[in-house]
């Protein structure tokens, strides 16, 4: 079992972290946070529909872990049932300097929820330090 130091990834960035999370979606789009499957994830809420926002850092100790910026972001759906639901991804804003960054569900180019029952996976890509080679 790996432990939660950080470990050097080769790009050509310097501290490049990854950090990934699961989401399950109830009634309204309600997110919760799966603690186990979003390490590296404080909390995440909905601000509308098709609106949320992600706070780094731990859970457990209710901290808030800054990046000097934001690399990638990628969102998938786990689809659930015979409940089709053709969503796209998109930031909204980075504010990962500050510890957040708030995205959107858009179906059709209309910020849109997921529907209650299935899961986001999330994976986003910081940068560290403000070291450039």
């Amino acid at each position: 079992m790996a432990n939660r130091s950080f470990k050097p990834t080769q790009a050509v960035d310097q501290a490049v972290t990854h950090i990934f999370a699961k989401v399950d979606i109830g009634a309204s789009g309600a997110p919760t946070l799966s603690a186990a499957d979003s390490l590296g994830v404080n909390k995440i809420a909905r601000d509308a529909a098709g609106r949320y926002t992600v706070t780094f850092g731990d859970s457990a100790n209710d901290t808030t872990d800054k990046y000097n910026k934001l690399l990638s972001f990628h969102g998938a759906v786990i689809q659930t049932g015979n409940t089709a639901t053709d969503l796209t991804f998109q930031i909204e804003t980075d504010s990962a300097s500050s510890g957040t960054v708030q995205f959107n569900t858009l179906a059709a180019a209309t910020e849109t929820d997921p529907a209650s029952g299935q899961a986001l996976l999330l994976h986003f890509v910081v940068k560290n330090s403000s070291y450039s080679p």
